[in-house]
């Protein structure tokens, strides 16, 4: 998933940071994430599957404002509402936890 260079998450991640957006993330998700790719059963396609699900949860909002980073919680996987956007604004960080 972390090391693939044609993981779909790699991939994911480096195309949403090409827009100047960093992707940030814990080990809570990834074993989140790996738990329920095993559970879905299809081997390497679940990764892309799972990823899909969670990046194309905000992937259009980042065009909506000046946001600099998004943060994948444990949480996100099961309900990727649950994805927090960080916002510049007057050059401080505000958490958007809605998507």
């Amino acid at each position: 998933m972390l090391n693939s260079k044609s993981s779909a998450f790699k991939i994911e991640c480096e195309l949403v940071e090409a827009f100047g957006v960093k992707v940030t993330y814990d080990e809570d998700f990834i074993n989140e994430f790996v738990e329920v790719v095993s559970k879905l059963g299809y081997g390497a396609s679940s990764i892309s599957i799972l990823t899909t699900k969670i990046f194309s949860s905000f992937e259009t909002k980042l065009l909506d404002k000046d946001y600099i980073e998004v943060i994948l919680t444990k949480e996100c996987v099961t309900n990727p509402s649950k994805v927090i956007l960080v916002e510049e604004k007057n050059k401080e960080k505000v958490l958007k936890k809605q998507i």
